[in-house]
């Protein structure tokens, strides 16, 4: 037993200190018991929609507009973030408007889907901001492919487009 344990420190560095596992689990158990006989309270949403943007969004801001735009024309950009996966129906079919209506339902329980970064000027920093697209979230026309050959062309192009992943907009 661990004399005057407080379950509200970082018990991580206790853990370590245990010269053996046996001397683990007691301090687990230790743990354990403790947090199950406190009153804990369920964490809240605090349900804000703006923040300033981590470290990670910042580097992925700044490598989209300095190393992956070189102007307006996108034939000579790339998509710096673009993660392009293609499902084939092989067999049967697919309601669209299920497909549609599942796509909104995962944007909807993930917000880290639908955050967009905008600098704001006034006070000189980056914000992530969580945006309500996945309320308008359309399939674009279907595109169709003559061969192989064709289709490979089509998804190079998609995967190389700067304008299907905009930060700015969260889309």
């Amino acid at each position: 037993c661990l004399p005057n344990f407080d379950s509200r420190t970082n018990p991580i560095t206790l853990f370590f200190r245990q010269p053996t596992i046996g001397e683990q689990a007691i301090l687990l158990e230790n743990i354990v018991k403790q947090v199950n006989d406190d009153k804990f309270q369920k964490w809240q949403s605090m349900h804000l929609t703006e923040a300033p943007a981590s470290f990670a969004q910042e580097r992925i801001f700044l490598d989209q507009h300095i190393r992956f735009s070189s102007g307006k024309d996108y034939e000579y950009s790339i998509g710096a973030y673009n993660e392009l996966t293609v499902l084939k129906i092989v067999t049967g079919t697919i309601s669209m408007l299920r497909l549609r209506k599942a796509i909104q339902w995962v944007l909807t329980k993930h917000l880290t889907l639908r955050t967009s970064l905008d600098f704001n000027s006034d006070k000189s920093m980056l914000l992530q901001r969580i945006t309500q697209m996945h309320h308008t979230f359309e399939f674009v026309p279907s595109q169709t492919f003559d061969n192989d050959d064709h289709l490979h062309e089509l998804l190079r192009q998609i995967n190389e487009n700067p304008n299907l992943f905009d930060l700015a907009s969260g889309e």
